[in-house]
């Protein structure tokens, strides 16, 4: 199993972790003390990260990608 991996920052001290098929938040000094990547201080913050990254995405299943292409295609109704 691949090493968890830090996604983001939130403004409160919590790190959002990549956990595989789970994303937990965690709190700082945890995310620190258990050695996941890349260090806090180089993790984007929450709102820089949903800029650069697409929710769909982050989600990493087609339904909600599905969902999500089909919810723009409805907009332009």
């Amino acid at each position: 199993m691949p090493m968890p991996k830090g996604l983001y920052r939130e403004p409160d001290g919590w790190v959002q972790v990549n956990y595989g098929r789970n994303l937990v938040a965690i709190p700082r000094k945890r995310y620190e003390l258990s050695g996941y990547g890349p260090p806090y201080y180089q993790l984007p913050t929450k709102d820089d990260y949903g800029k650069v990254v697409p929710r769909a995405s982050v989600a990493g299943n087609g339904v909600s990608l599905t969902i999500a292409a089909m919810s723009t295609k409805l907009e332009g109704l």
